[in-house]
């Protein structure tokens, strides 16, 4: 949308390429998202996903307005999902977050994904890669398909 495309454009877009899903609702709202954010904190801290709280916005008419604002001002919004401790307590969030053009967040368009993680031991780790679409999924599923259950 950072384009000037309309939400509605951007989801039928979307949904062609195969980053959407037919019925966009939990893609939209952030569900789809918070899924793998759980299973993610499950991962790395070990918290049961169904207890984990999550803050979540998703994308809707008044964020796709504010993100073509924030473009036209020369920067851009991105879904985040966070989860990480603070003050003791770990906190989870995924919200459409504004970032500046030389942010390496900025660039994470299309059918990609990026994953930052920071380790006290290894300091920050970035992966960045496809993550949706058709080739991104098959990839996925067949991987799963070959990893033994442990």
């Amino acid at each position: 949308m950072a384009d000037g495309t309309s939400l509605a454009d951007a989801i039928r877009d979307a949904q062609r390429l195969g980053y959407a899903e037919a019925d966009p609702r939990r893609d939209l709202s952030g569900e789809d998202a918070e899924d793998k954010l759980r299973v993610l904190a499950w991962l790395a801290f070990g918290v049961n996903p169904a207890t984990l709280k999550v803050v979540r916005r998703g994308i809707d008419a008044e964020t796709a307005a504010w993100s073509a604002r924030v473009a036209a001002a020369g920067d851009r919004v991105k879904v985040i999902a966070v989860c990480g401790h603070e003050d003791n307590q770990l906190v989870a969030r995924i919200v459409p977050t504004r970032v500046t053009l030389d942010d390496a967040w900025s660039a994470v368009s299309g059918a990609y994904n990026r994953i930052v993680i920071d380790s006290v031991s290894a300091g920050s780790l970035v992966f960045h890669g496809l993550g949706a679409g058709g080739r991104a999924t098959a990839g996925a599923v067949l991987a799963d398909v070959r990893t033994p259950l442990a």
